[in-house]
């Protein structure tokens, strides 16, 4: 007659996970962890951001000077870059607001890390492609959930550059 007592079989302790169950979830863990930050980067939540590339400057000042980068020539005109900054690579965006002045941001959601999308030209704002947090062109939070602007850098507009210090 079997034995039809609940306690645990000689050897083997009630409640523990079991070899067979730790190797599948170890396998789901592992394969999490490849495609995790991949799926992150192409939500906007790493290091994507823009194509170009800015290798670093010792003195942390960068210049995009408008040869290179026509569309900073005119005001509202805006570049999205990766900058090698002394403190890492960080996506940067790069705005002629008008005549007399422009902005360096770091283009990173105050919400929650990920990297906003590059401005939009018919709104002049950056959205959030996470959770939907609106900034305007000078980095001001128009909506939430965040309620920090984005990091500002300083710059400087020149005629024929605009200059940003990116520590």
């Amino acid at each position: 007659m079997a034995n039809s007592d609940s306690r645990a079989s000689p050897g083997r302790c009630q409640g523990c996970l079991g070899r067979r169950r730790f190797l599948g979830l170890s396998a789901r863990a592992a394969a999490t962890a490849l495609i995790a930050p991949r799926a992150l980067e192409l939500a906007g939540c790493g290091p994507l951001g823009g194509s170009t590339v800015i290798p670093n400057a010792p003195s942390n000042s960068y210049s995009f000077d408008f040869a290179s980068y026509p569309e900073l020539e005119s005001p509202g005109g805006s570049i999205f870059v990766q900058v090698e900054a002394t403190s890492g690579t960080v996506p940067v965006a790069i705005v002629r607001l008008d005549a007399a002045n422009a902005e360096a941001l770091q283009a990173i959601c105050t919400h929650a890390g990920c990297t906003v999308n590059p401005l939009d030209p018919s709104t002049h704002t950056f959205t959030c492609p996470c959770h939907g947090s609106v900034y305007s062109e000078d980095g001001s939070v128009l909506s939430g959930p965040a309620y920090m602007p984005l990091q500002g850098y300083r710059t400087q507009l020149t005629q024929t550059a605009i200059v940003a210090t990116i520590p």
